[in-house]
């Protein structure tokens, strides 16, 4: 029996078959079928199911129901937000170019019956794919040696090196946040320079125009990113611990 995915999983699906009552999808990642209900296709009332679904369209659902001794998969539509959606066929979409890479490293190197083992220990040591080109990015040749029970041919560890160094870029994430500090102190003007260049440790800052400050925060994700700016507010609040002023900030919204 196939491998099932977990209950409130996100998972990539082709519309395979449409019924009155909902439609057959193919899961790709799993090599199953889900069912996607109708009442599972909107939050509202549908007349018509051919309104929101064509074959061949390609989806992003969430896993409602599992039955693991008949192999039934059950799917929502309409339980999926739009950031869930993004966030799904971004990280799909990394790994299947990260999958075509190997594959075609593997082949002109004459190795392509060892890819599915080799595709096998590298998501088991790195988690993705996608992970481990982005550790060769970082640190070369050597990554191919962490990974055990795996002998890369020569061959395919250069063209995977130069693939990934010509291709591939670490993803960039930036958060950007505005604030306002007064200070009431006879030395104010130095107060301000010292907590802002502590704060500036954290990211880029701009004066927007007395009392108005911006900070912009760039890192490989919104996480590490959204932190560091929690954290360089922080360092403002702490040098102004026993001080005179006023400080307040917020996240500018995309």
């Amino acid at each position: 029996m196939s491998e099932l995915p977990e209950e409130n999983e996100l998972v990539i699906a082709r519309v395979k078959k449409i019924l009155e009552y909902g439609a057959f999808c193919e899961l790709p990642e799993y090599k199953v079928d889900g069912f996607l209900h109708l009442s599972e296709v909107a939050p509202r009332w549908i007349k018509n199911i051919h309104e929101f679904l064509s074959e061949g369209q390609r989806l992003v659902l969430k896993v409602i129901r599992v039955d693991k001794a008949k192999g039934q998969v059950d799917v929502s539509l309409k339980r999926v937000s739009d950031e869930e959606k993004r966030k799904k066929l971004e990280a799909y979409n990394k790994e299947a170019r990260a999958r075509k890479i190997i594959e075609v490293a593997l082949q002109q190197a004459n190795a392509k019956a060892e890819t599915q083992r080799i595709y096998e220990e590298v998501e088991k040591k790195y988690g993705s794919l996608d992970n481990f080109l982005m550790e060769i990015l970082d640190r070369g040749e050597k990554v191919f040696e962490e990974i055990e029970g795996i002998e890369f041919p020569e061959k395919a560890k250069e063209l995977i090196i130069d693939i990934v160094k010509r291709s591939v870029k670490r993803p960039v994430a930036k958060v950007k946040a505005t604030f306002t500090l007064k200070v009431y102190e006879n030395n104010g003007v130095d107060i301000i320079k010292k907590v802002l260049s502590e704060a500036e440790k954290f990211g880029e800052i701009k004066y927007l125009g007395a009392p108005r400050y911006s900070i912009t925060v760039v890192d490989e994700d919104f996480k590490k990113a959204n932190k560091k700016v929690q954290e360089a507010m922080e360092t403002i609040e702490k040098g102004l611990a026993g001080v005179d002023a006023e400080f307040s900030w917020e996240k500018v919204k995309k």
